[in-house]
């Protein structure tokens, strides 16, 4: 799994569908390490995994790789100056 710093997308649809996957599999995670019922947790995930791919590849989106996150937290470290 990629850390935090890596899921910074150029768009905000791109990122909020990733959260909305994230969040779904740290619940299917949670759940299946502490023994509670999945549910509809699964087929969730899965739903979530193709709306993030789609807005991806119709944004042409992608995260971005780690020079470009330095290359953000300098520019912003330089705009609080």
């Amino acid at each position: 799994m990629l850390g935090p710093s890596e899921w910074l997308y150029r768009t905000q649809e791109a990122a909020e569908r990733g959260l909305d996957l994230v969040m779904l599999m740290n619940g299917w995670w949670t759940a299946m390490t502490r023994g509670y019922p999945v549910g509809d947790l699964p087929a969730r995930c899965e739903i979530a995994a193709a709306e993030h791919k789609r807005a991806v590849e119709r944004l042409s989106d992608q995260p971005l790789i780690g020079r470009e996150v330095a290359e953000l937290r300098e520019n912003e470290e330089n705009d609080d100056r």
